[in-house]
């Protein structure tokens, strides 16, 4: 007889990880292990010693650790893990964060938590059965604008996007990022085109500017889910790791 095989849900939303365990459970009917943590530490601490054949991780996390930081360090131990992420959140940032780290011919999928159960199974069964990723639509279209080229963000840019939600003069960016002041400028030119904020929707015939730039450029970003509050907070933290480097 075939062994079951293993499956890993790491969510901190107790309702969430019960709701999938028993929908796999109903379908699958004794032929899977799972394991369900809440804690990412605890789902690193687990991942050698289960060898999951399948992992089902929420993104957005507390602590250190999220779940793409999770399957990150997972995928570096093994290349060829195959994960499934669910998530409440589709915001580009994500997206962004995510397709950073897939390895090449990496099984995998990305299914929203709000998707119908067939759709659930669906994608689980697409990666655990036919050796297949499974992306859902709505990822997949935010995908395409996320690394076109045309509109979607550079890591210089998307850097220069966090260093501007900070709060950072030219200044302190030229000197975070080893850059001039003109290099600064350079980057902010490109960020502003990238999101839309040209001196067409800026400037007005009769009253001159109308908006600010950098905090229209920080709308437009948080419109389309570039950055949000808990990527700040972390950002946030890096930052007061390097000013007080600065400190004499």
């Amino acid at each position: 007889m075939d062994r079951p095989r293993n499956i890993l849900i790491l969510d901190d939303d107790s309702l969430h990880r019960h709701y999938i365990r028993d929908l796999i459970e109903e379908i699958y009917d004794g032929s899977v292990r799972i394991v369900d943590v809440e804690h990412s530490d605890d789902a690193v601490n687990i991942l050698g010693e289960l060898k999951p054949d399948l992992c089902i991780f929420d993104l957005q996390l507390p602590g250190e650790r999220s779940g793409i930081d999770v399957a990150k360090y997972a995928w570096e131990h093994n290349s060829s893990q195959r994960i499934l992420f669910w998530s409440q959140h589709s915001d580009e940032m994500y997206v962004r964060k995510l397709f950073s780290i897939v390895p090449p011919n990496a099984i995998y999928g990305f299914i929203i938590k709000t998707a119908l159960d067939d759709k659930i199974l669906n994608a689980i069964e697409y990666i655990l059965e036919y050796d297949q990723c499974w992306i859902d639509p709505t990822i997949r279209k935010l995908r395409q604008t996320t690394f076109d080229k045309t509109n979607g963000l550079t890591n210089v840019e998307y850097e220069t996007l966090v260093d501007l939600a900070l709060g950072l003069s030219d200044n302190a960016i030229a000197n975070r990022r080893f850059i001039t002041r003109r290099g600064v400028q350079n980057r902010l030119a490109s960020l502003y085109q990238k999101l839309g904020v040209t001196d067409e929707q800026i400037i007005n015939g009769d009253w001159g500017y109308v908006f600010n730039p950098r905090t229209r450029a920080l709308t437009v970003a948080l419109s389309r889910g570039l950055i949000n509050q808990e990527a700040l907070r972390k950002e946030n933290e890096f930052l007061m790791d390097w000013t007080c480097k600065l400190v004499p």
